[in-house]
Order: structure tokens, then C-alpha cells, then sequence
């Protein structure tokens, strides 16, 4: 019969006990490495998307980039002529039309705001493009991990959990805007300034990549994504290990020294006398 099969199962519990534990440590560390690397995906992730999309708009750059300059110039030398002519006291239209053309003029007018965006709306129109590739992977990760915040970045969180409640919906309602970063907050209304929901993830979820990196946010087991506070002593704590430092290192102090001594400041005459008291040693014959 063997050690586990005895009849009062004694030795069989107490094996079992000792596993207990380290399957709990296993658990525990498994459970940190996964949630690290989910949180690495995620990084990933999003950088990947926002990669393409300027990579997107370089392309699209070098096709525009002769027509941006022909404005940039044509905006310079419609500047230059009215601050002359208008230092001058004269009317400038008469000039403009001499020097520039009404058929040049014509030509800039056609051109659509559509064709020549700002280059920040044109990368986030082009990364908003990329967002049902990315919803279900971001959203499933920030499902999963628990994140923690500071009292600061607690909105960060709270916007999290709004955007949980309303998946299903097109546009939101209380969306907390100064969560996101500052190019988003004007980029995530529609013309009747509603919040679009597909693009305030967007926004918010590189605030949340931000603030993983700055530590801002975190979570409460972590090797990577650990509180920074974390790594510092408590305050009460702090305090008696800075007293206990300086206790420890404090120089000694003689009650018959003069009051200079006790901050521990050297008199020169007394260095100069203790000197001449020393002995001398004598050299060997």
C-alpha cells in the first residue's frame, strides 16, 4: 500500500495541502504575465493603426504637396499687396487683378476644404478608418485587465465605463471631453456637436496608452505596468527611516565641546594643538 492510499488519508491531505500553495503562486504569477502582455497588445495595437495612417498621409502629402504650395505663394503675394497698397491709401483690387489674375484667384476659390485637410484631422480621419479592425481586440482587452488611477486621472476610468455602458449607441452622452487628448476634443463632435462614440474611443483609448506609459495608470500586480508610488516608502515610514538614518550617522558629540562641535564644525586652533601634542615617532637606527 502506498503513502497516498493510507486508510485515514492523512498523507494524501497533507500533500494535497503542500500543493495548494504553490498552485496559488503559479495562478498569481500567471496572472501578472498575462496581464502585462494583454497591455502590451494593446499598445502595439494602437501604435501599429496610427503607423499606417501616417504613413497614409505622407503619401497623400507628396500628391498634394504642388497644389499646397502654389497657395502658400499665392496667399504671400496677396499679403504683400494689400499691406502696400493699403499703407499707400490706395484700393488693392485693381493691383490684385494686374499681378494675380482673376483666373488664378478662381482657380484657388474651386479648391475644396475636403481636398486639402489639416494634417491632424487627416490622419485621424485615416486611424478612424481603422477602428472596427481594432474594437473588438482593444475593448476585450480593456474588459479584462483591471486598471487602477489616481484621483487625478480617475476621469480617465469613469470615461472608460460610460463608453461600456453605451457600446451599442452611436453617440454618447455625458462623454467627459477633457479626458481625451487636445487634438481629439474638437475632432469627436459631429456638426451638431454630438459625440461620435467610434471616434471618442479612439481618443480615449490613446489617453489610456498615454498614461500607461507615464504610469498615471496601473495595475495592482504588475511587473511593467506597476504603481510608481509603489516604489516608495509610505510617509510614515519615510519618517522613521530618516530618523533613523540620522541617528545612525550622526557624529558623536562631547557634552564639554563648545556649541560649534555640536554642529559639527572643527575648531582650527584645536586641530593646530592636538597636533603639536602628538607624539612623534622616532626612526628606526
Amino acid at each position: 500500500m502506498s503513502a497516498f492510499s493510507a486508510g485515514d488519508g492523512s498523507v494524501a491531505a497533507d500533500g494535497a495541502v503542500r500543493r495548494h500553495p504553490i498552485l496559488l503562486v503559479a495562478l498569481a504569477e500567471l496572472h501578472l504575465e498575462r496581464g502585462d502582455e494583454l497591455l502590451d497588445v494593446f499598445c502595439k495595437l494602437l501604435a501599429g493603426a496610427q503607423r499606417r495612417a501616417n504613413t497614409a498621409v505622407d503619401r497623400a502629402r507628396h500628391k498634394t504637396a504642388r497644389t499646397r504650395d502654389e497657395l502658400a505663394e499665392l496667399a504671400t503675394t496677396l499679403s504683400r499687396i494689400v499691406l502696400e497698397e493699403s499703407a499707400a491709401g490706395r484700393d488693392p483690387t485693381a493691383r490684385i487683378t494686374r499681378d494675380v489674375g482673376l483666373a488664378r484667384l478662381r482657380d484657388a476659390a474651386g479648391i475644396a476644404k475636403a481636398q486639402l485637410p489639416p494634417l491632424e484631422q487627416e490622419q485621424l480621419d485615416l486611424l478612424h478608418g481603422g477602428h472596427h479592425s481594432l474594437t473588438r481586440a482593444l475593448s476585450a482587452i480593456l474588459d479584462t485587465v483591471a486598471l487602477r488611477a489616481r484621483d487625478a486621472d480617475q476621469p480617465l476610468l469613469d470615461a472608460l465605463e460610460l463608453v461600456r455602458r453605451q457600446r451599442r449607441n452611436r453617440f454618447l452622452t455625458g462623454a467627459p471631453i477633457d479626458a481625451l487628448p487636445r487634438e481629439y476634443r474638437g475632432w469627436v463632435l459631429d456638426e451638431d456637436g454630438r459625440v461620435l462614440r467610434t471616434r471618442y474611443e479612439l481618443g480615449l483609448w490613446c489617453a489610456i496608452r498615454d498614461a500607461l506609459r507615464d504610469g498615471r495608470l496601473f495595475r495592482l500586480a504588475s511587473r511593467k505596468y506597476l504603481d510608481p508610488a509603489a516604489f516608495l516608502l509610505p510617509d510614515r515610514e519615510w519618517g522613521a527611516s530618516a530618523r533613523g538614518t540620522r541617528d545612525h550617522f550622526r557624529p558623536a558629540i562631547r557634552p564639554d565641546r563648545a556649541p560649534t562641535r555640536a554642529r559639527g564644525r572643527a575648531d582650527p586652533a584645536d586641530r593646530e594643538r592636538a597636533v603639536c601634542r602628538r607624539p612623534r615617532r622616532r626612526r628606526a637606527p
